[in-house]
C-alpha cells in the first residue's frame, strides 16, 4: 500500500487502493482503512471499475487486474 500513485487530477498524495468483494477484517485491512490507504468499492465487479481513488478530490482512475 506504500506504492500508491499520486492523483492524476489534483496531484495529491492521499490515494487509496479500491478493494472489491468481501474481505475479513484483517490487521492489514483495518490499518489501511484507518490510514485512508484502502477503501471498499463494493461487491459487484466489472471491467470498468477503477483501481485507485484520491481521498483529497475524490477522483477515481486505473484498471483493476
Amino acid at each position: 500500500m506504500s506504492n500508491n500513485p499520486n492523483c492524476p487530477s489534483c496531484k495529491g498524495k492521499n490515494v487509496a487502493l479500491i478493494l472489491y468483494g468481501y474481505f475479513a477484517p484483517t490487521k492489514e485491512i483495518t490499518t489501511g482503512l484507518a490510514e485512508n490507504k484502502i477503501t471498499f468499492g463494493g461487491c459487484l465487479i466489472s471491467k470498468n471499475d477503477p483501481k485507485w481513488e484520491c481521498t483529497d478530490c475524490g477522483h477515481s482512475w486505473g484498471k483493476i487486474t
